[in-house]
């Protein structure tokens, strides 16, 4: 466990970068039961969520929201995928920051890739 803290702690300033200051609405925070994998994004779909404000707010109402691999390096890209997959077999919660810029695809809410495993 200490080492996954240690990698999260690691991997925090790699997955901030560039994100704005107004992204700050998350998704509250909830296990991840389902996860939708297609080559240009990921449904990331949990228990339970919060409610959005803002323009993420006009987005799907819904209990699920997006990651656009195009927004991220590759590397980037496989370490959001590392810690999607171990917050899902550890069944633990894991919350994301929700990006204030709109909605991603199927006008879900879209994940600005900062994480956070609880």
């Amino acid at each position: 466990m200490k080492k996954i803290f240690a990698g999260m702690v690691l991997l925090s300033p790699l997955l901030m970068g560039g994100v704005a200051e107004a992204d700050t609405w998350n998704n509250g925070g909830a296990p991840v039961t389902t996860m939708y994998v297609y080559p240009t994004y990921a449904v990331v779909v949990q228990v339970a969520l919060a409610a959005s404000s803002g323009p993420a707010g006009s987005c799907v109402s819904s209990n699920a929201w997006t990651v656009v691999w195009s927004d991220f390096d590759v590397e980037t890209q496989k370490r959001i995928m590392a810690m999607l997959v171990s917050s899902q077999v550890a069944g633990k919660s894991i919350t994301t920051v929700i990006s204030s810029a709109g909605c991603g695809p199927e006008n879900i809410k879209k994940s600005t890739g900062q994480l956070k495993i609880e």
